[in-house]
């Protein structure tokens, strides 16, 4: 199995590494019996001659942010706004929001209210709604915040959620008392809101005995599931399988797990969630980097919390360098830890029974810890990739703060 494309820098430092590589040690390193003497052989060589380093990845903050193409973006989605081309419309202002430097929140609060004009318009009411919020959390401003209430209020009416459609009228109008509209204006629009507010009060009273609490935004807890006539298996020739005890029926589901770690591929790194992987819709974007994109504030933030936060600033030097999605799993198999964590782990790694790991959670290491690895059937060459790619990775974490030892070693 390949860990990096043909592109890429790794290929090229590999072989200088390995034409660096005496024939005796090469042959101490292949017989060697595990990883962990692998690895610590290969550190000490980088050590004694490398000065410790084989790379020095630098962390690259703000790199692709910028104001203008911001304003160009959100500039572009205004025009398509303009001509009724809603789905064209959110595009730019998702292109703005990825584009924006963290310091303006001013110009996102009009980048988000714009943005929820365009959810409106494409019926996406909870996902306006969301970005309405934000952008008054923003500090929108407030000579302008009517139309954020007025956009509210008609969500909720979208929505058949008649109460706090009612309720937000009602801030709309309180909100027109510090609008910016010229007396004539302001006159007719205060009629036009205080006139869906009596007709609001109404309706909701004559119909009061048929509402429903509105449920919205009720997120369907995973359940794992695997078919009972499934079973696997394992031939030499074939490896390990899955079979079937019985004829499948079509649009039958075998199996459903959440994933231990997962990423996105790097062709897909712009439409898909960093965190969850699924394709994004409104973007919500790392302030510090444009590598990564998010389809909620919720994945933004736990992607934050743990795995970008190491990961942040140096995706173009791994991609750069040629890591693969096998490279790149393996770093997310750590990165979405602590250092702290494999630590305490560590005497927890032996005899390990089939029925306790699974009755472990799916984000508990020790789920895939022995995953069959094949390593009889691996050169000592392939090893010697393996581990030089550890080192790189291991390179960037250490360098992303990951090992607060400071040391490849620790």
């Amino acid at each position: 199995m390949e860990i990096c494309e043909e592109s890429g820098f790794f290929h090229e430092d590999f072989a200088k590494f390995r034409s660096d590589i005496s024939d005796s040690e090469f042959r101490a390193f292949s017989q060697l019996e595990n990883d962990e003497q692998r690895v610590r052989f290969v550190h000490q060589i980088v050590e004694d001659r490398y000065g410790g380093k084989l790379w020095s990845p630098v962390r690259e903050i703000g790199v692709g942010k910028s104001l203008a193409k911001a304003l160009e973006a959100k500039e572009r989605g205004n025009s398509a706004f303009q001509y009724e081309k809603w789905q064209e419309s959110l595009r730019c202002y998702n292109d703005a929001c990825l584009l924006l430097p963290a310091e303006n929140d001013q110009e996102k609060a009009f980048i988000l209210a714009n943005r929820s004009a365009a959810l409106f318009h494409l019926n996406k009411y909870d996902l306006a709604l969301r970005d309405i919020d934000r952008s008054i959390q923003l500090h929108y401003p407030e000579n302008m915040r009517y139309k954020l209430m007025e956009r509210k209020a008609r969500c909720f009416a979208a929505l058949k959620d008649l109460p706090t459609a009612l309720e937000c009228y009602r801030d709309t109008f309180a909100a027109l008392s510090v609008s910016n509209l010229g007396e004539e204006m302001l006159e007719k629009k205060m009629k036009e809101t205080h006139k869906m507010i009596i007709n609001l009060e109404l309706h909701i009273e004559n119909v009061k005995k048929y509402l429903e609490p509105v449920k919205r935004g009720v997120v369907k807890k995973f359940v794992p599931h695997v078919d009972k006539s499934i079973f696997f298996d394992c031939t030499e020739s074939e490896g390990r399988f899955a079979r079937t005890r019985n004829h499948l029926k079509p649009n039958c589901v075998l199996l459903k797990e959440l994933p231990h770690a997962s990423v996105v591929m790097s062709d897909c790194s712009g439409t898909h969630c960093d965190q969850c992987c699924s394709r994004v819709e409104v973007l919500f974007s790392c302030p510090k980097c444009v590598d990564v994109v998010y389809c909620s504030e919720e994945c933004l933030q736990e992607g934050s919390r743990g795995h970008h936060a190491y990961e942040c600033g140096f995706l173009p030097f791994l991609r750069n360098s040629g890591a693969n999605v096998v490279s790149m799993l393996a770093l997310r198999i750590v990165s979405q830890k602590s250092e702290e964590y494999f630590y305490d782990m560590q005497e927890q790694l032996e005899n390990l029974s089939n029925d306790f790991v699974d009755s472990l959670p799916v984000d508990d290491y020790r789920k895939v810890y022995n995953f069959v690895t094949h390593d009889e059937q691996r050169e000592a060459e392939d090893y010697l990739k393996w581990v030089v790619m550890s080192v790189l990775l291991n390179t960037v974490l250490v360098a992303a703060g990951f090992s607060k030892s400071g040391s490849l070693k620790g």
